[in-house]
């Protein structure tokens, strides 16, 4: 039987300090060369995620901004830099390349992209979170989290900590 590349955890819903905790604590986790893939609805909390993920890579949460307009913003970190991305304007494989996006990622990096879906099948062979996050209510959202065999070290750690919100 062949492996599985990804495995998924169902984290339910969370309330906003709670979605921020599970980032942070992907943003502790964190080693260089990962891409965390947010998807979600507007309004569903990428940014927000990706907040939390920086604050917990050290970098001033408060300086990170939607990259809406300018496509990637960049957060150096100590030791990581932060590539920040929303792919929400761009219409094809092609805009995505010539963005340059994809060369940013290496040993001293994260990659974080909001709307990735015209990326995630050019990413099979990289190390991957993706967070699918939606909107339950105002104050609380529904969280999945999937992880590639390329972070199985770091996806024990993360999902003996998940369990905790559903109470297993």
């Amino acid at each position: 039987m062949e492996r599985s590349h990804q495995e998924v955890y169902e984290l339910g819903t969370v309330d906003e300090s709670q979605l921020c905790e599970v980032a942070r604590l992907i943003g502790r986790m964190l080693r260089g060369g990962e891409m965390i893939f947010l998807a979600g609805d507007l309004g569903s909390g990428k940014t927000r995620f990706v907040k939390c993920i920086a604050g917990a890579m050290g970098i001033e949460e408060s300086q990170v901004r939607s990259p809406s307009f300018t496509i990637v913003n960049v957060y150096p970190g100590h030791p990581l830099t932060l590539f920040h991305a929303d792919l929400f304007r761009l219409h094809n494989k092609e805009e995505v390349w010539e963005t340059g996006l994809m060369e940013l990622l290496d040993e001293r990096s994260v990659l974080a992209i909001e709307w990735p879906e015209l990326v995630m099948n050019d990413s099979r062979e990289k190390a991957t979170i993706t967070v699918e996050l939606g909107f339950v209510t105002f104050s609380h959202r529904s969280v999945r989290i999937t992880t590639s065999d390329e972070l199985s070290d770091m996806r024990e750690s993360l999902y003996r900590y998940l369990e905790r919100f559903s109470g297993g």
